[in-house]
């Protein structure tokens, strides 16, 4: 198993954004860490930056219909998790601000041990959610997931929260910055991947209550 980061990446259709990801991961990155791109095989959006990022791991999923991105990153974190220590996941509209802070993610998993889950300054914030969490493979594979599979977009942030709380072995690197640039932050606009995440807001809410109120204890006693 590599002793390395792998941070998994969904994303679909949105090329501009996902260069100005890529190039801020290549000026911050000490090579600690590997980065996968998963696309649907339908999305030839960002084919052209293949030959730009030869070290990115880029693949091409069959699309499903009515699939969503958290199902996406839970399938790819399943095939990858007897591979690497630590799995990670980030968003396309994301920039990474502060370099070489990958051995110390590293350093801070291994004190904290087989529950480990680190996560850098968003720079948004809100309610202490976790947004790109970095996390010990061994809680995926316990599990059998990164995020309750009933979750389509959304509440992710919130579960690895409460995950975190409940196994309190998180911590929080308020001197690295991996800035969530939401449209909301940003230019206000929309995209067709941002309707179909707000569109699942109701649904999610009703879901992760579900799986609060049914599973989470249970999963949790999977983790001790």
């Amino acid at each position: 198993m590599k002793e390395r980061i792998l941070w998994i990446v969904p994303s679909r259709n949105r090329p501009a954004k996902l260069e100005r990801f890529l190039n801020s991961w290549i000026a911050t990155t000490s090579g600690l860490a590997d980065m996968l791109i998963a696309l649907d095989d339908n999305d030839t959006s960002c084919d052209h930056l293949f030959a730009k990022f030869p070290t990115v791991t880029w693949e091409k999923n069959s699309k499903v219909e009515g699939d969503s991105f958290l199902a996406i990153l839970n399938r790819v974190a399943i095939r990858y998790v007897d591979q690497y220590s630590y799995l990670a996941f980030s968003e396309d509209d994301c920039v990474f601000h502060t370099p070489n802070y990958e051995a110390r993610f590293i350093s801070k998993m291994q004190e904290l041990g087989k529950n480990a889950i680190v996560y850098g300054d968003d720079m948004i914030n809100k309610k202490h959610l976790i947004y790109f969490p970095i996390m010990n493979s061994s809680i995926v594979k316990r599990l059998g997931y990164m995020v309750p599979t009933t979750l389509r977009c959304m509440y992710a942030d919130n579960f690895w929260r409460d995950m975190g709380k409940r196994l309190e072995t998180v911590y929080r690197f308020d001197d690295v910055k991996i800035q969530h640039l939401h449209y909301t932050r940003e230019d206000s606009e929309e995209d067709e991947i941002s309707i179909d995440i707000n569109n699942s807001q109701s649904q999610d809410a009703i879901a992760y209550q579900e799986y609060l109120n049914t599973s989470f204890l249970a999963d949790m006693e999977k983790l001790k």
